[in-house]
């Protein structure tokens, strides 16, 4: 397998899921939030630009 996609609602536990089932199959986790917010408080307040 070279990678998979975890899609859902929001509050589905999604990134929890992908994470341990990344752990699992020794892949790479990356988390699409990663690309669009910068770190912030509160989470996600701060979208990236282009």
């Amino acid at each position: 397998m070279s990678g998979f996609a975890v899609c859902g609602m929001n509050g589905a536990e999604k990134s929890a899921v992908a994470k341990s089932l990344a752990n699992s199959l020794g892949l790479r986790l990356l988390d699409i939030e990663d690309y669009c917010f910068f770190p912030a408080d509160p989470p996600f307040s701060v979208q990236r630009t282009k």
